[in-house]
């Protein structure tokens, strides 16, 4: 049980990460 909420929390935390990642990378874009 805790294995798996933790996987899903990894997971989470890793679509967060990669959306917040690829919204910096649409507003420094411009400026490169």
């Amino acid at each position: 049980m805790v294995v798996a909420w933790g996987l899903r929390t990894w997971t989470v935390l890793k679509t967060l990460l990669g959306t917040l990642g690829f919204g910096i990378t649409l507003l420094i874009w411009p400026f490169v």
